[in-house]
């Protein structure tokens, strides 16, 4: 299996580009974890990106890391 790099500008694209095409079932949102560090922490994020999936309110699944779109959308849509 080849290891595929993505960048963060690659990263970022894909996650708006997901954020549209999965509108009405999901909503995307970003933080800036340097300025809000309380957050960061109480979410226990200890790198970045972090991605957390909410269901009425409670964290139903969690990744570290960046990922092809693919596999983002295969999560996302694995986790609701």
């Amino acid at each position: 299996m080849a290891t595929v790099a993505v960048t963060d500008a690659t990263f970022d694209e894909e996650v708006r580009e997901l954020s549209d095409e999965m509108a009405g079932k999901v909503k995307v949102a970003k933080v800036d974890v340097d300025a809000n560090q309380n957050a960061a922490m109480s979410m226990g994020v200890r790198g970045i990106p972090a991605l957390f999936i909410f269901k009425d309110g409670e964290v139903i699944s969690n990744r570290a890391g960046a990922a092809p779109k693919a596999a983002l959308q295969k999560w996302i849509e694995d986790s609701i």
